[in-house]
């Protein structure tokens, strides 16, 4: 009896513990579409990569889970390939906002924004 009670107990421990979700990030279709961007990179990749990430930080209060960090900082990067500065700056910001952790990243990328900022006015 004792050798049953305690295999009962044992597998209902190891099903609530396999049962239970811990992953705190939405990460949507990130994998896919990055190793597709990394490897046929390309202006559709490029695109679908985008979409993919934007998707991600759309759908991750709706599926109640965070936002991954570097998230905000790759859509930041893209942007900055494209000039776009102003949204660069504002997905750096949202990054240094939700991780702190990230401000030694995030104020290195805002100088280099700041600096290419300067070259193309000075440029025109």
């Amino acid at each position: 009896m004792k050798k049953i009670l305690t295999v009962s107990l044992f597998a209902c421990l190891a099903s609530g513990c396999a049962a239970t979700n811990k992953d705190i990030y939405y990460w949507g279709d990130y994998s896919h579409s990055a190793y597709e961007y990394q490897s046929e990179p390309s202006e559709v990749s490029l695109a679908k990569h985008r979409n993919s990430l934007l998707e991600i930080i759309a759908k991750a209060p709706v599926s109640k889970k965070r936002v991954p960090p570097g998230i905000y900082a790759e859509l930041a990067q893209l942007e900055i390939k494209q000039s776009n500065w102003e949204n660069a700056k504002k997905y750096l910001q949202q990054e240094q906002m939700l991780f702190p952790e990230s401000s030694v990243l995030v104020q290195t990328m805002l100088k280099m924004i700041s600096s290419k900022e300067t070259a193309s006015v000075e440029a025109n």
